[in-house]
């Protein structure tokens, strides 16, 4: 485990990390993060919002199951305006609150410091403050707070654990380990790798989980791409040493092509946490 350090932050990509994602953007609903004040309303109302569908699985009708394919901040807030219109603060029964994990959690917290112009990422990798004999993987999330970047849970109130949830410790061995520190580690033999995923020896685990995590959080903490300059295409291209070739389109984006994008896992695998 490491102290703290300053880092820097190259002006672009503060200023891509302070953009929406399509995920991340509330759509109508941004005045109802911009009303959120510091990080711990922020927190506060991300778990008024968001009833995680394992764990308190007791309070969720079977017709509402389905909410945790929602993803996009905007389905997530229509879900809950719907139910509730008005201030996120405003109490939710728990029952009542939208079905979701650590995903929609971070997501949220990420989606409300964009609002305000704060750059934020989600992180994806390993912790061990849910199991203590287990890393299982979870997702938080990080904003720049003028010299570094600074890791919290949204999911966990402060105070119930050992160390401060809104300024995590970081580092190899610290509660949430990065993909990156877990992978270095499992190669220089100082850790087990059964103990990384979502539940220890299951076929959701090892170092193939943990390598494919390193991409993964790779792709969540990496700036987006810069806004596409608009341009005039020709309708068709011409190969230097054929005829004219039908014109494809670009592919569409992948699920992890931008920082702030949900990680979607089947519901029923048995992950023991969020």
């Amino acid at each position: 485990m490491t102290t703290h350090r300053r880092t820097s932050l190259t002006h672009s990509a503060r200023d891509r990390l302070a953009r929406h994602s399509r995920f991340s953007d509330p759509g109508r609903h941004g005045p109802l993060l911009r009303d959120l004040s510091g990080i711990e309303e922020i927190c506060t109302a991300v778990s008024n919002l968001v009833l995680h569908y394992r764990i308190e699985e007791y309070l969720l009708r079977d017709d509402r199951r389905n909410e945790i394919n929602a993803r996009w901040v905007s389905s997530i807030l229509d879900l809950d305006q719907s139910r509730h219109p008005g201030p996120l603060l405003d109490p939710r029964p728990p029952g009542e609150r939208v079905a979701g994990c650590c995903r929609d959690h971070s997501l949220l917290a990420v989606a409300a410091l964009r609002e305000q112009g704060v750059p934020a990422r989600t992180r994806l990798s390993f912790t061990d403050y849910f199991a203590p004999d287990a890393r299982g993987d979870h997702v938080v999330a990080e904003w720049w707070n003028g010299t570094r970047w600074q890791r919290f849970d949204p999911e966990l109130d402060p105070g119930s654990r050992p160390f401060d949830v809104r300024d995590l410790p970081t580092g190899e061995g610290s509660p949430f380990e990065t993909a990156a520190e877990a992978w270095t580690a499992y190669r220089a033999g100082r850790s087990d790798p059964t103990r990384y995923g979502v539940a220890p020896n299951s076929h959701l685990s090892g170092p193939t989980f943990i390598r494919g995590y390193v991409i993964m959080d790779f792709l969540h903490r990496r700036p987006g791409p810069p806004p596409a300059r608009r341009r005039r295409r020709r309708p068709h291209s011409r190969s230097p040493t054929g005829p004219a070739l039908p014109h494809r389109p670009a592919p569409p984006p992948t699920l992890h092509s931008h920082p702030a994008l949900p990680v979607r896992r089947p519901p029923d695998h048995g992950r023991p946490h969020a």
